[in-house]
């Protein structure tokens, strides 16, 4: 006899790399009602805890004897299947910590697992992110997958296309990230239109079950077993130059203590010279004051004070390219 069970159908998680642990729970996602009505009929049941939405199934096993771990829907999955489901935002500044660039209002995030963008062992919903090319001219905050098959962040004005230049590009890793290929603005008088209109919706995801998926992102195998894939979608944090406004700036000056970043000074603020990942980690930064105007000796007055906070997060004004992040200090 097969046992009955509930099984996973597949996983989405949602990561952000402005967070310690990278886990983004500042999307709720919901199933659209069509898709409710397809889950209830499947005998499927849907939960989100935190940054994950989990789908499961009734599942079970033909043959419990001889292979307990394969797993099968109890209800076949019939070719072509779609599972809609809608993102809505619960963070108010999600948009200024992350590395996107202003978009049309009407403009929302689409993922599906319709793709083939498979990196660091992981199967992201985005669209493959576009290529290092020659002949493309780069501004703070582009990124683009180079030769190595990393991803690297711009952070010059202009950037150049050697990403060996520590000055101009900065490696991020080998993930893959959300980019404006991944915005969309839904068809007018579509199902999908008529049921977010007036909602709060940031994004849609598409779940398809056919054969002419790449393997990875397929539901079940060639033989009808579960597969419980674990889809992605990840985002990158905005790197901004950091703008510290002190009482008195003459004698202040700002140390990295890891020697990552340096700062330089005017009549109004100390600025960091090149943009800073926003990030909840602190950065190590040291207030110190000038001793001897002389010589710049310093001492140090404040260990570690407080970093850019992603309220007051601001475009620099025309023709400058880089995002600011102001921060007032009472020395």
């Amino acid at each position: 006899m097969p046992d009955l069970n509930f099984d996973i159908l597949f996983t989405l998680e949602i990561l952000h790399r402005y967070y310690v642990d990278e886990a983004c729970d500042d999307f709720i996602i919901t199933p659209s009602q069509q898709t409710k009505e397809i889950l209830n009929g499947y005998q499927m049941t849907w939960k989100q805890y935190g940054n994950r939405l989990y789908v499961g199934t009734r599942s079970e096993t033909p043959d419990p004897a001889n292979a307990p771990l394969k797993k099968e829907s109890f209800i076949g999955l019939t070719e072509g299947l779609q599972l809609t489901f809608f993102m809505q935002s619960n963070n108010l500044s999600f948009y200024n910590f992350t590395n996107l660039q202003q978009t049309a209002q009407s403009q929302i995030f689409y993922f599906s697992n319709q793709v083939n963008n498979i990196s660091n062992n992981k199967n992201f919903l985005s669209q493959p992110m576009a290529l290092l090319n020659n002949a493309n001219s780069y501004m703070p905050g582009d990124i683009a997958v180079a030769g190595d098959g990393q991803v690297y962040e711009a952070i010059k004005n202009p950037a150049g296309t050697n990403t060996n230049d520590p000055g101009s590009w900065r490696l991020v890793d080998n993930n893959r990230y959300v980019t404006a290929l991944d915005l969309y603005t839904p068809l007018a008088g579509s199902a999908i239109e008529a049921e977010i209109k007036g909602k709060a919706v940031a994004g849609v995801i598409d779940i398809f079950h056919t054969s002419l998926l790449q393997p990875a992102y397929r539901l079940i195998d060639a033989d009808k077993i579960l597969v419980a894939p674990v889809y992605t979608i990840r985002f990158l944090n905005r790197s901004t130059r950091w703008k510290y406004f002190f009482q008195h700036i003459s004698d202040k000056r700002i140390l990295d203590t890891n020697n990552t970043y340096t700062f330089s000074q005017d009549a109004q603020n100390i600025t960091s010279q090149e943009p800073i990942p926003l990030s909840e980690k602190p950065q190590a930064f040291q207030l110190r004051q000038v001793t001897n105007l002389m010589t710049g000796d310093t001492q140090p007055i404040v260990n570690v004070i407080p970093g850019a906070s992603v309220r007051s997060v601001a475009r620099g004004p025309d023709p400058d390219p880089f995002y600011y992040s102001e921060i007032y200090l009472n020395y």
